[in-house]
């Protein structure tokens, strides 16, 4: 599969904390999981762009975008959550497929499904 685009996926992680609940640390925030990952992304054609959502204002963007990555020591830590940006877009992991990963889980690819995440364009 040819790729078409690199990202880089990240994960909010909290930061430390002792027994009493003050920051150890200053580690909390965003943090990349796995960077500049090429991948083949595309948009499934079957899900409207926009939906309203029951009791909140506006509409909701909820494109559905399917990428395909290889399966390896990075992007086995890929968790539902993550978020990464595509374009000026955000989007937000909802599904990791592993139906094209072997069974001992040493090579193949995933396919990921994220939505793009509501708040606008990031510049």
């Amino acid at each position: 599969v040819r790729c078409n685009t690199h990202l880089t996926i990240k994960r909010f992680v909290e930061p430390e904390a002792d027994e009493d609940g003050y920051r150890i640390h200053n580690t909390g925030g965003w943090q990349t999981i796995v960077d500049n990952l090429p991948v083949n992304a595309y948009r499934y054609d079957g899900r409207p762009e926009y939906s309203a959502v029951s009791g909140q204002p506006g509409v909701s963007p909820n494109a559905l975008t399917i990428m395909t990555v290889q399966f390896n020591d990075c992007t086995k830590n890929i968790e539902v959550g993550d978020k990464y940006i595509w374009g000026k877009d955000e989007y937000l992991i909802v599904d990791i497929d592993y139906v094209d990963v072997n069974l001992n889980k040493d090579f193949g690819t995933l396919r990921i499904q994220s939505r793009k995440a509501a708040g606008g364009i990031q510049e």
